[in-house]
């Protein structure tokens, strides 16, 4: 197994119950629109492509669009900044975050150490992370955010520069 950094090892022992497996995923209601985005993902990888620029809107359909985050990864993943934040993400969390930097949403909203954690995992460990984050809504609704976030490379397949996601909700 690969050696996780410390921060990440910290980040994964502050919140054990949001990583899950493909397997847990393909169980859980919540994760159709991102097992087939992985799968999508996982064509483009086999094919050496999964970059930023093969990643063509129109051939992954209009129901998965707005369920879809992309973000670039800042340095070797110090920072994320949010290319675009799918209107499902602005209906569920209340503001379109597109531009947004993680470091600078942190110092407005310091529970971000779940979102941190996965977008860390996906560029260290360099595979889909999949998740599940519970949480209790601005109108006191359980819900659950299920999601993968997945990693896209430099033109080498060297470096991770970029993270495609896919999350939908549901209530708990």
């Amino acid at each position: 197994m690969e050696t996780l950094s410390p921060q990440l090892r910290a980040l994964i022992d502050g919140h054990p119950h949001v990583l899950c497996d493909r397997l847990a995923a393909e169980k859980i209601d919540g994760f159709g629109k991102s097992l087939y985005l992985a799968d999508f993902w996982t064509n483009l990888r086999a094919q050496h492509r999964a970059q930023r620029t093969t990643i063509d809107p129109l051939a992954l359909g209009a129901p998965v669009l707005p369920h879809i985050v992309l973000l670039d990864v800042i340095g070797e993943g110090d920072d994320f900044r949010w290319r675009l934040f799918g209107g499902a993400h602005t209906d569920e969390y209340g503001i379109n975050l597109t531009g947004m930097h993680l470091n600078e949403l942190k110092k407005h909203n310091p529970a971000t150490g779940e979102v941190e954690l996965i977008f860390r995992h996906a560029t260290e460990t360099r595979e889909p992370t999949w998740y599940r984050i519970d949480y209790v809504n601005d109108r006191g609704c359980r819900r659950a955010c299920c999601g993968v976030i997945l990693p896209l490379f430099d033109a080498n397949g060297t470096m991770v520069t970029h993270l495609l996601g896919c999350s939908e909700w549901v209530n708990r």
